[in-house]
């Protein structure tokens, strides 16, 4: 709607009630100062990179196929102390 006011929208829903235009503004005023998808935080977060996000999938892909290592908490602590 670009180049149009809202009070030229307006005049063009003479059936809708005042209070009913009122609430139409505020949605519409709303929804215009809502940040885009290229403006939101994921995007902005570092964690979300193109690298961390392949470096996430690499990890679920290897262990949707068993490449997986587990040890125990006591195997991790007698390897930490050598």
């Amino acid at each position: 709607m670009t180049g149009v006011t809202f009070a030229q929208v307006e005049a063009q829903l003479p059936f809708f009630s005042e209070l009913q235009l009122r609430s139409i503004e505020s949605t519409v005023k709303q929804l215009l100062s809502r940040p885009s998808a290229s403006q939101a935080p994921f995007n902005q977060d570092p964690f979300y990179s193109k690298s961390n996000m392949m470096a996430i999938d690499k990890s679920l892909k290897e262990l949707e196929e068993g490449k997986v290592i587990v040890k125990t908490m006591e195997q991790l602590e007698a390897m930490a102390n050598g």
